[in-house]
């Protein structure tokens, strides 16, 4: 099993990579937003699934460890694939998450190849299993998010909610002082 890749980009397609390590190229098919984010012979570093059926095997990429685990836990929801499952990941694992959680099933629908009948089976199959993947990726994506977390939980906040507003944190935020007070501002709010 390839369980990640590290090489430059030679060949972009429409649905993935030609990625070049040191003398063999592997095949990644990738979700569209990373497609147009990695430039032509930039080096790049991903998560692999490694996809295997008797008449085929298929690399699929991510970039972050948490779209790897919303991946693999959309593929063990019954009627959907890996091709499926990337385009459902692509949309973003705090985005899917809130989808599954609030049961919209719309968000789902709006995904080719995805009725409201599989819309219905990822929510009711993976709702439980939500907090596998977003309380753990919230700490290893970003360790200044985890010194955060501990931060907050030393001022007394649970966790669970705590990671939920890092979540919701405005992405022109990106030093910590700043998160900080957004951070604290909405457990405030939401605590009184």
């Amino acid at each position: 099993m390839i369980a990640a890749l590290s090489g430059v980009v030679l060949q972009k397609r429409h649905d993935s990579f030609l990625i070049m390590t040191d003398t063999v190229g592997y095949l990644v098919h990738v979700g569209p937003q990373l497609l147009t984010q990695i430039p032509l012979k930039e080096k790049i570093f991903i998560y692999t699934y490694t996809y295997v059926r008797e008449d085929m095997l298929q690399l699929f990429g991510f970039r972050e460890l948490p779209e790897l685990q919303l991946f693999e836990m959309l593929l063990s929801v019954s009627g959907i694939g890996p091709k499926t499952a990337l385009a459902i990941a692509d949309r973003g694992v705090a985005e899917v998450k809130q989808a599954i959680v609030s049961g919209s099933s719309d968000f789902f629908t709006t995904v080719p190849r995805v009725g409201r009948k599989n819309a219905q089976k990822i929510i009711i199959e993976l709702r439980s299993k939500m907090g596998a993947v977003s309380d753990d990726s919230i700490l290893e994506t970003d360790s200044e998010n985890a010194d955060l977390v501990t931060a907050l939980m030393n001022l007394g906040f649970e966790k669970a909610e705590i990671t939920q507003v890092i979540e919701q944190t405005p992405a022109h935020l990106v030093q910590i002082e700043d998160k900080l007070k957004f951070v604290l501002k909405q457990l405030r709010h939401t605590s009184s």
